[in-house]
């Protein structure tokens, strides 16, 4: 089987700049995408990230740096911004890329994942149904 690096890397690297997204993050992008639907929403969300500020360091920098400082790894991080993205689709509505990464870095700190570490994208949807989303 092919793996999302062979198939999908030069095609990322045509679409970011490498002052957006280095050689090293896209493959790190693909080798924690689960599989292309989430490549797909993730690469849909990083397109509006890199086309909404000229900040384009940090802003590729993101969705790394919120996943390195919490409990939780890239993959998880991306499966919560696809379960996201599906909460997103069901109410038929948008949000800046931004704002549903804090909302998934304050579920990461939220008092319901003290005690029980719960997989992230469960702890996210979990969140999302529970409280909702305002953004």
């Amino acid at each position: 089987m092919e793996k999302l690096e062979d198939k999908y890397f030069e095609k990322l690297r045509l679409t970011f700049p490498e002052k957006f997204l280095t050689d090293r993050s896209i493959k790190l992008l693909l080798n924690a995408c689960p599989d292309e639907a989430h490549l797909k929403v993730l690469s849909f969300y990083l397109g509006h990230l890199l086309n909404s500020s000229s900040m384009h360091k940090e802003k590729g920098r993101l969705l790394f740096d919120l996943a390195d400082e919490s409990y939780y790894d890239l993959t998880e991080w991306i499966k919560a911004v696809k379960v996201f993205d599906d909460y997103l689709n069901e109410h038929k509505r948008t949000t800046k890329f931004e704002l549903m990464l804090e909302y998934i870095s304050c579920s990461c700190q939220s008092p319901e994942n003290k005690l029980v570490k719960y997989p992230l994208h469960d702890l996210v949807k979990k969140m999302l149904d529970e409280y909702g989303y305002v953004g």
